[in-house]
């Protein structure tokens, strides 16, 4: 594989002996395909269609060169050399090199986003996914620093959004320049739920931030239990009345947050949390009031109405599944007699619309497009199991070969941004092929000769047709076997399908002609003289290595031999006749 106007645009066909030989050795060749010869690409040859070994060498070349961007979209182009592998075989074995010339694709600059809370290492890439759509292999060098790696560990700190720029250079020598940009997110103080002082002295704070690295905590009035515990995230306290308690948060670059939470000597805490504050139609959660307290009662009720929730009213934990958003509220009633209100809302999502896409069908061996929609990941399976699919299952538009000749069932697993999951599937017909070859005593034939081609395989509607066109097929177009009487070397094409499918095989036959030979010759005149020269000359299509058995008529040769020109004379008068 080239590309157009590209460092490797450069091609080294290179044919090798095994064995030096004592004299000129010559393999003849062609070359077919759809690039074009003088618009594509150009050639680079020491003999012309000939493969060319002088004696005692062992190596020849053909070369393709110039292989510049015409500005075409063209897809693949192919170039193919034919080539036969023995001289001086009337039957010659072939053999094909194909060189394919793609377009040079688009390359440009890429943006990546990385989050990373503050000091923490992040690996910066852009070998994942689609952001480099050049033609690999690929260089890097990132700045500052002039690392050359494909990734390289970053950490933020100081700020909150940083910049690291890579140098991408392609396998065609074109750069971009693609930016990592990395954001320092937000942190978040979460000081805990309300807690009560109903029959104890101290309770435990329940503060906690994700990306934090410094915690403070402050009372109101002061409470002098948190002296000692005010950097840590959840301290024990003791307050001796109703106090307040603010935890403020922060980081090394720019973040800072507070939250409050009260500790109530006279009165209840009630706190909701669920393992899934938002599900998908179809899915549980679970809902705790006052997780890991005891000694308290509870009344469950919903809005609207959740079925689920039936048996499940005086529970500290609920276990529902809402087929619409619902809003779960609960009083708590602790061993003082205190009580307290709490509420969550649970959001419902749909179901992603997952599109495997429609039914098909492919001639086996053939490849197809997968392409899924709906979400935004992707997982394909397949029934029966098909290797073409490994290392592709992940993407929206696989390529797949199915390797075996039956009906495919390919899932799509589709994942949408709400993390709702949705299947749908598609049937990939894969219909046959038929195996096919030719079966003829020879290929070669004289001029006026029969000969037979007979089709063997599983092919059952058969079409033949010959380049020149030859009327011995008018009526034998559909046969398995033909008869025929080519005058002239002739290729014979046949389109074989298994009846009911268009999924055609073919094959060419070749058959090699030699041409009707002539025994005709030219004379000066049709009169002679006697014992005067005579001339006459072969004018048929006979060549040098032809036998040639002349009848003069008891003439004398003066001069000429096997197709003349000759000069005879006779020495008595009377009709003569020549013959050859």
């Amino acid at each position: 594989m080239v590309y157009e106007s590209c460092n490797n645009n450069y091609v080294n066909l290179q044919f090798n002996l095994s064995t030096a030989l004592g004299f000129d050795y010559k393999l003849p060749y062609t070359i077919e395909g759809i690039a074009v010869e003088g618009m594509d690409y150009e050639k680079v040859i020491n003999l012309e269609d000939t493969i060319y070994f002088p004696a005692g060498v062992t190596v020849d070349s053909i070369i393709f060169d110039h292989i510049y961007e015409d500005g075409l979209a063209e897809g693949v182009e192919d170039i193919m050399v034919i080539y036969e592998t023995e001289m001086c075989n009337p039957f010659p074995s072939r053999d094909t090199v194909i060189t394919y010339i793609k377009d040079k694709p688009y390359f440009g600059d890429t943006t990546r986003r990385y989050e990373s809370y503050c000091e923490d290492t992040v690996n910066l890439t852009f070998t994942t996914g689609q952001f480099l759509t050049g033609i690999p292999p690929y260089a890097y060098e990132w700045q500052p620093g002039g690392f050359t790696s494909s990734s390289h560990d970053y950490i933020i700190s100081g700020t909150d959004s940083a910049e690291m720029y890579c140098i991408v250079t392609d396998t065609c020598g074109r750069q971009r320049l693609d930016t990592a940009l990395i954001i320092s997110p937000p942190i978040y103080s979460n000081a805990g739920p309300d807690l009560d002082l109903c029959n104890q002295t101290s309770v435990q704070l329940l503060g906690e931030s994700d990306g934090a690295q410094y915690f403070h905590w402050t009372s109101d009035p002061t409470d002098p239990s948190l002296v000692g515990q005010d950097s840590i995230p959840q301290p024990v306290v003791s307050p001796t009345g109703t106090t307040e308690y603010v935890l403020k948060v922060s980081d090394n670059c720019t973040h800072v947050d507070t939250d409050t939470t009260l500790a109530l000597l006279e009165g209840a805490s009630a706190n909701t949390t669920t393992n899934k504050p938002a599900i998908c139609i179809g899915d549980t959660t679970e809902i705790t009031i006052n997780s890991g307290v005891s000694g308290e009662s509870y009344v469950w009720t919903s809005s609207p109405t959740d079925p689920s929730l039936a048996g499940q009213t005086t529970q500290q934990t609920i276990s529902v599944s809402p087929t619409v958003p619902t809003t779960y509220s609960v009083t708590v009633t602790n061993a003082c007699s205190f009580t307290a209100d709490d509420e969550i809302t649970i959001i419902v999502n749909p179901l992603p619309t997952a599109m495997a896409g429609i039914d098909d069908a492919i001639c086996f061996g053939d490849s197809y497009g997968l392409e899924a929609s709906g979400g935004l990941d992707y997982v394909w399976t397949s029934v029966p199991a098909d290797a073409s699919l490994i290392g592709q299952d992940s993407v929206y538009n696989p390529v797949v070969t199915p390797a075996t000749q039956e009906d495919y069932l390919y899932t799509v697993e589709v994942t949408d941004i709400n993390g709702c999951v949705n299947t749908d599937n598609m049937t990939l017909q894969v219909d046959p092929v038929p195996t096919m070859s030719l079966d003829t005593p020879d290929d070669f034939a004289c001029f006026g000769d029969t000969v037979t081609i007979e089709a063997v395989g599983t092919a059952t509607d058969l079409t033949w047709t010959s380049v020149p066109f030859d009327p011995d097929l008018a009526a034998q177009q559909g046969n398995t076997i033909i008869n025929v009487s080519p005058e002239t070397t002739t290729v014979y094409t046949l389109v074989g399908r298994v009846t009911g499918f268009d999924c055609p095989a073919t094959l060419e036959q070749t058959i090699t002609v030699k041409p009707e030979l002539f025994s005709t010759f030219t004379v000066a005149d049709d009169i002679a003289c006697e014992n005067q020269s005579f001339f006459l000359n072969y004018s048929g299509n006979a060549g040098s290595g032809a036998t040639y058995n002349w009848n003069f008529d008891g003439a004398i040769i003066n001069s000429g031999s096997d197709s003349g020109p000759y000069d005879i004379q006779w020495d008595l008068e009377g009709p003569k006749t020549v013959s050859l």
